[in-house]
């Protein structure tokens, strides 16, 4: 068995208050027998002395958690990793909805509504949407288009559509001044005049804008001036642009 030096402390024979120097000055630092494996250093240390010896080592509480531990987390390490196996995966990629606004028309109509949604498997909860249950579409905008947009609010609250980032006149920027009451409707002509950009709009009232969006009321924008097509970016929602929707059900493992 390996053999550890351990400390032991004693009282030393100097009187108390005498300088930690002279303590030193007045004995050896070390001293190491000839034809043996044991080696004793003294040394003083305010008042007390301790000395080093080759002692077989002793199983403590202590000693013992820290070794299970060490071998728990290799193990763990070992069977997740170090054999290369994978985790079984089976929730698909939610892909929220596309509208093209320029293929139909430049006519977009929301539905403020309320829903519900299982972010964990059987278990559902309240949630509001974007004519769905959670969430909304991805509303792809052309530049140089003048779209007419048409908001139902179907909650039993007031709400507001802010277009977030999007360059339009405050009085079609839907901000808290401009609520729509329940059972009430919004028509807004939103003339885009911007470079590519990833945009969203949410709900803006007064007081409820945190709570509004916490509930799922987000959608997102993209604003489409030709350039992912002179870049030869990619541009195939769902395939190789891929918007992350973070109301698909928790991953389990």
């Amino acid at each position: 068995m390996r053999r550890r030096p351990t400390v032991n402390c004693r009282p030393s024979d100097t009187p108390a208050g005498n300088p930690v120097g002279r303590n030193l000055r007045n004995h050896d630092s070390a001293r190491v027998g000839k034809g043996t494996d044991r080696a004793t250093r003294t040394v003083h240390h305010s008042g007390y002395s301790a000395t080093n010896a080759s002692q077989p080592m002793t199983l403590t509480r202590r000693n013992f958690a820290i070794s299970c531990g060490a071998f728990a987390s290799s193990a763990l390490i070992c069977a997740r990793y170090g054999l290369g196996d994978s985790a079984p995966f089976d929730t698909r990629l939610p892909i929220p909805t596309l509208i093209d606004a320029a293929k139909q028309g430049n006519a977009v109509h929301l539905k403020v509504m309320s829903g519900r949604h299982a972010f964990v498997h059987g278990k559902s909860t309240r949630t509001y949407g974007y004519s769905a249950p959670i969430l909304g579409p991805v509303i792809r905008m052309h530049r140089g288009d003048e779209i007419e947009m048409t908001v139902d609010n179907a909650l039993d609250t007031v709400t507001t559509v802010h277009w977030h980032g999007l360059l339009v006149p405050g009085d079609k920027d839907g901000g808290p001044q401009q609520l729509i009451r329940p059972g009430g409707r919004w028509r807004p002509v939103l003339k885009i005049d911007q470079p590519a950009a990833t945009l969203w709009f949410h709900p803006h009232p007064h007081h409820n804008t945190a709570r509004q969006i916490y509930m799922g009321l987000t959608g997102m924008i993209i604003v489409d001036d030709g350039t992912d097509a002179r870049l030869g970016l990619p541009q195939t929602f769902g395939n190789d642009d891929l918007p992350l929707d973070p109301a698909g059900p928790l991953v389990r493992f």
